[in-house]
């Protein structure tokens, strides 16, 4: 009986048969456990995606059609809210919400901008405010000093234009309403002609009948 086994084993070796376990693959994320231990899985990992800064809102001042000012909220993402970054909010052609305004100050305007003890050096570029003559030249400056002296957090309380182009510069750019351009800061009373008007209020004159 032993012998018909031996033989029946050599047999199947000679058949090609195999005779030793077969191995069998494993899932990549299955490990085999030491003896007498339980199956563990190895756990994945996710990325999440960066997160967008919060969208936040600045007052910026566009012009009425009656040439005075008025503050209107405008979105912005930046990582910080600089003196810089509120001039380029409000450079631009107003948007479908404001479409009864206008803008003069020109689309993406270089400008730097330094404060230094309250009072904004604010130079700017000459290929972009050298195409403005006067009621729109000094609108646009007036949109720009209501703009950066009403946000409270820049701390500015006068501010210096000043024009340099290729070659010149930076040479006094305080253009007013009155048609003069004057070697010392200006504020907001500089442009009190394009003052934002009250808001009026509903009138109350209707006494509730009793």
């Amino acid at each position: 009986m032993l012998g018909a086994l031996g033989a029946l084993a050599i047999g199947l070796g000679g058949c090609g048969v195999p005779t030793s376990p077969i191995a069998v693959g494993l899932p990549p994320n299955l490990t085999v456990p030491p003896q007498g231990g339980s199956t563990t899985t190895t756990p994945t990992t996710t990325t999440e995606p960066p997160k967008v800064p919060s969208s936040k809102e600045l007052q910026v001042y566009l012009v009425r059609r009656d040439g005075h000012l008025v503050p209107v909220p405008r979105p912005w993402t930046a990582t910080k809210l600089t003196p810089t970054v509120a001039v380029g909010l409000l450079a631009g052609p107003p948007t479908a919400s404001e479409k009864n305004l206008t803008n003069a100050v020109p689309s993406s305007p270089q400008v730097k901008i330094v404060v230094n003890h309250s009072l904004a050096r604010v130079n700017l570029d000459y290929a972009s405010f050298s195409t403005l003559f006067g009621p729109t030249l000094y609108t646009a400056l007036a949109q720009i000093v209501y703009t950066l002296i009403s946000h409270v957090a820049f701390h500015i309380n006068a501010i210096d234009f000043r024009l340099s182009g290729e070659g010149f510069g930076p040479i006094p750019y305080n253009y007013t309403p009155s048609g003069a351009t004057v070697d010392h800061p200006v504020t907001k009373s500089t442009y009190a002609a394009l003052a934002p008007l009250p808001v009026k209020k509903p009138s109350s004159s209707k006494k509730a009948k009793g």
